[in-house]
């Protein structure tokens, strides 16, 4: 009994008074009505409190059993390791709730595969190939980049799809062609429609020399799916799939993927179409 008043006693005492309130309305107005509209009033306050009670002790519960899980570990060394285990759990669920979420280059592509088949409406991307490792990629026949490539050529085919693709001046010839194989590949995979085995992508190439006229950085390489989740990627520097310094993250914060989408669009209205620079 005493446990039950000691953990109910707020909501107990609304009721209480919401009958006390209730009688004296009753007596002095004689009206039994509103007797009745004041208890029920105090008994769905009792219930709504009690509601908010036991969410808050559910939270409050769950995070104890984790410290109280610490506290039973008996090395102290442990336990120091523990709570910072904790601390960057609590960290990194935080940046989940902000709507970021850091990716190991491990599971960056199997990540971007699993976007590709949630898109709907759109993919706009950035592929920056300003060395020949880069480009090298997109005519592997094996190994995780494959994949990505085959996940792109089963989209549909509503969808729109946009990509930069970001080279060195020193790709083009005297008649400002692009003559290197491995590129002139790449650039027909994109364009060429995807009944034909290739991406069926609107594809424009942004030089290096247009970035440095405009005195702003080289943008990341970036995937976004239906102007609501962006995958960022940077300081993929020579080799995209094995520098250790790469980071990726995820975002669906939107704030953010509003700010990535607005660096495509500025970068896409530099760019020109790949048509012209290929024989």
């Amino acid at each position: 009994m005493k446990y039950f008043l000691k953990k109910y006693g707020i909501e107990l005492l609304i009721i209480l008074l919401s009958l006390i309130l209730g009688l004296v309305e009753a007596l002095l107005i004689r009206d039994i009505n509103i007797q009745v509209v004041t208890v029920a009033i105090g008994l769905l306050l009792a219930l709504t409190t009690l509601a908010i009670r036991r969410e808050i002790s559910d939270q409050i519960s769950e995070q104890f059993e984790f410290f109280r899980l610490v506290r039973k570990i008996n090395d102290e060394y442990w336990r120091t390791q523990a709570m910072e285990e904790l601390e960057s759990v609590r960290y990194k669920l935080q940046q989940w709730a902000d709507g970021n979420r850091h990716i190991s280059l491990k599971e960056s592509i199997p990540y971007q595969i699993n976007l590709l088949r949630r898109t709907k409406r759109s993919i706009d991307a950035i592929h920056v190939g300003l060395s020949a490792k880069p480009l090298s990629l997109w005519s592997k026949q094996h190994g995780a980049f494959s994949r990505l490539i085959e996940a792109h050529k089963v989209l549909g085919g509503n969808l729109r799809k946009r990509r930069i693709l970001i080279f060195d001046d020193k790709l083009l010839n005297a008649q400002r062609k692009i003559e290197d194989s491995t590129v002139l590949d790449m650039c027909k995979l994109q364009v060429r429609q995807t009944s034909e085995g290739g991406l069926g992508v609107d594809l424009r190439i942004l030089w290096r020399s247009t970035i440095d006229s405009t005195r702003s950085h080289v943008p990341p390489d970036l995937l976004i799916a239906d102007d609501a989740e962006a995958v960022v990627i940077t300081g993929g520097g020579e080799d995209y799939e094995e520098v250790k310094a790469m980071e990726v993250k995820a975002v669906i914060n939107k704030t953010q993927v509003r700010m990535y989408a607005r660096l495509f669009e500025r970068h896409w209205d530099m760019a020109e179409p790949a048509i012209d620079y290929l024989d």
